[in-house]
Formats: structure tokens, C-alpha cells, sequence
């Protein structure tokens, strides 16, 4: 007996299909699109909606990327924050006070902007504009099986709202962040045991703003140690 999963077709050729749909994957399709806008673009992304991550905070490059190859420079300015570069604070045991530390930063905004970033509402964004680009976009889907069998052989296999799909494609790309899949399917995914690291996210409140009155009431040095871009929009170290 066949069941109605495995009765499906499983003709449909793509010339790009797009393991996860997070910035990367979104990212991707979006290039492939504009360049080559008759490109095949199937992107699988298993998650209902994202969630956010470590490393919202961007360097000059990524803001480059997303500003002048993206475009993305008026949702940016609407949607998140932009980020005063790179702020050190060099202290001593016993110093309660920024006015006791030896301050480095930018005195100037960085020519290349950069952000602080809520990547789950960038991700979300971005895949609503590779759908929009024409990349087919499918939610939610988890990729059981694939075959890397070279250019125009290659197979997946998802399932998506209970049904089981398979797709054929010249090439894969593997944007699935952390899972590595094509990685761990090849064999090739390796600890760095010299370089172990470990992260996490958190949000604080209640913290004062740097360039706030009551900061300069609080630390009158602050207001001496004047800077024309403002220091709580940076990545204060």
C-alpha cells in the first residue's frame, strides 16, 4: 500500500534550494533573485516564527551589506537602532565611577553605520521580501532526508503540514546556522576543543542611561567628558 504522503510528486526541479530561511537563507534568495531573476529559488525554514539571538549588534561590514547591497537603510532606520560604534571603559579595583576610567570610542558616527539589531523582526522581515522577490518560501519545513549527488542530481526531502515532499536541485545551500546539516551529513562539522565558547543573551532594566541628566547628575565627569555622538547606542565594554 502507498500512502497518500509517498503518492506526492516528486518532479519538482529547483535550481537553488535553501536549507533554513533565517537572514542568511533570506539573504541568499533575495541576491539570486535580483541578479538572476528567472533563478528557481525554493527556501525550507522549519520554524514557526523566529526568535531572537546572540550577536544582534553589528560590525561596519555587516552594515555595509545591509545597507548598500540590501537596501535595507529606511527599514533600518524605522525598525531598529543605530549603533554608535565601539565604546572601552578601562578601570581599576575599586572604581564605582566612569569618571574614574580611561575611556576609548568614536567621536564621530562611523561612515559605514552599524546596529543594534532585534533579528527576529530582521529575519521575519527579509523573508517576507525574498517571498515577494519570487523565491518560494515554505513554512514550516523539516527537511528529513537530502542527497548531494552533484550539479542538477541533488534531492531533499520535507515534510510540511503532515505531508512528506521531494524536490530536486542543482545546487543546496546550507543556511541552517547551528544544525550544519550538510556539515554533519558529510562528516566534516569539527570542535574547535582550543577555542571552546560560549554565549548568551540576556536583557537588563532599570540600567542608566549614559547620556542621560540623571547620569551627569550621578557622575558630573560624564558631562565633561563630552562626545558629539552619544555613548548609550554603543557597545559599551
Amino acid at each position: 500500500m502507498v500512502s497518500a504522503a509517498e503518492s506526492q510528486p516528486t518532479g519538482d526541479h529547483y535550481d537553488l534550494v535553501i536549507l533554513g530561511g533565517a537572514f542568511s537563507g533570506s539573504s541568499l534568495g533575495l541576491l539570486m533573485r535580483r541578479q538572476r531573476p528567472g533563478t528557481r529559488v525554493l527556501i525550507l525554514e522549519k520554524s514557526e516564527k523566529f526568535d531572537r539571538k546572540v550577536g544582534e549588534s553589528t560590525s561596519e561590514v555587516a552594515g555595509c551589506f545591509l545597507t548598500r547591497v540590501l537596501g535595507l537603510s529606511s527599514y533600518l532606520a524605522r525598525e531598529h537602532f543605530q549603533k554608535n560604534g565601539l565604546r572601552l571603559w578601562f578601570n581599576k579595583e575599586g572604581n564605582d565611577c566612569p569618571s574614574a576610567c580611561s575611556e576609548i570610542g568614536p567621536f564621530t558616527q562611523a561612515r559605514f553605520p552599524t546596529y543594534q539589531l532585534d533579528r527576529s523582526k530582521l529575519d521575519t522581515h527579509l523573508l517576507g521580501m525574498a517571498d515577494e522577490e519570487g523565491c518560494d518560501v515554505i513554512r514550516t519545513a523539516s527537511v528529513k532526508t537530502f542527497e548531494l549527488d552533484g550539479a542538477g542530481k541533488n534531492t531533499v526531502t520535507f515534510k510540511h503540514d503532515g505531508m512528506t515532499r521531494t524536490v530536486t536541485a542543482d545546487w543546496i545551500a546550507d543556511c541552517s546556522g547551528k544544525a550544519a546539516l550538510i556539515g554533519r551529513k558529510r562528516g566534516t562539522l569539527r570542535p574547535l576543543d582550543g577555542h571552546p565558547v560560549h554565549s548568551m543573551w540576556v536583557r537588563f532594566r532599570n540600567v542608566t542611561d549614559l547620556d542621560s541628566y540623571k547620569a551627569r547628575m550621578a557622575c558630573e565627569a560624564l558631562d565633561e567628558m563630552k562626545t558629539p555622538v552619544g555613548r548609550t547606542r554603543a557597545t559599551n565594554r
